[in-house]
């Protein structure tokens, strides 16, 4: 079953966010928290599909929009890593309200940013365990799929439109002051990378950085033609069987 909550950031905006609560837990004190990507919701069709199969298997997660997106408040266009760690961070201590003590991370693209950046700079502390899903390694490699003249208008009008909605400069000046290498290194938990082979958003080689640059137990999954979005059926049953197995994986480390 699941629940559909309101919470508030730090900001007063609301997010909004669905609690998938298992008829019969496997675990005690223990949450998986999914955080969407950058013009994605709590409503993708890979959220809904992996806290489904979470749920089936006995454990809770919860997913929720990010402000600017899917039913929270807030403007797309003031997106930014440190208003979304903000976001998360509010997430985090409604769980622990609930006396889910345990968190693991999944994130997508801009999520997984998010995620690693929570686990490394203590937002959840000692994660149980980290799942990153065709993750770009620094603001530069989203920049790689614009001309360098569009990137210069960019700079210089201060919004850029993309898929229809308008992303402020202050986005990029934001994620460049994380260096997301240096923080994989402070990444203590199993963590698990997936990438789709034909990614045209976020190149495979940003996986294999964070993957390089990590100390902990690690492994990078490569998904034959999968593009960015990895939500066709068959792939998404795979990043499910993947999870599952590294959430045992976790277990056993």
């Amino acid at each position: 079953m699941f629940e559909r909550i309101f919470l508030t950031n730090l900001r007063g905006e609301k997010l909004a966010a669905i609690f998938h609560i298992p008829n019969s837990c496997i675990v005690n004190e223990f949450v998986v928290i999914l955080c969407h990507g950058m013009f994605s919701s709590k409503d993708g069709v890979k959220q809904i599909a992996i806290s489904n199969a979470l749920e089936e298997a006995g454990i809770p997660s919860i997913r929720f929009d990010f402000s600017g997106c899917g039913e929270s408040g807030g403007k797309i266009e003031e997106v930014s890593i440190s208003r979304r760690l903000q976001d998360l961070e509010a997430v985090v201590q409604f769980v622990k309200t609930k006396g889910l003590k345990r968190v693991a991370l999944i994130g997508s693209s801009l999520g997984a940013v998010v995620a690693l950046l929570a686990t490394s700079g203590g937002i959840v502390k000692e994660s149980e365990f980290l799942i990153l899903i065709a993750t770009p390694s620094g603001a530069e490699i989203l920049l790689e799929q614009f001309s360098k003249d569009k990137v210069s208008r960019w700079k210089n009008t201060g919004f850029l439109e993309v898929d229809g909605k308008k992303i402020g400069w202050q986005f990029v000046e934001d994620f460049s002051m994380y260096n997301v290498l240096s923080e994989a290194k402070k990444i203590k938990c199993p963590t698990l990378l997936i990438h789709g082979s034909r990614d045209e958003v976020v190149p495979v080689k940003s996986s294999m950085e964070i993957l390089d640059a990590m100390e902990c137990p690690k492994k990078l999954i490569i998904i034959d033609n999968g593009n960015h979005l990895l939500s066709k059926g068959e792939e998404i049953k795979e990043i499910n069987k993947l999870i599952l197995e590294w959430f045992e994986h976790g277990k056993n480390i």
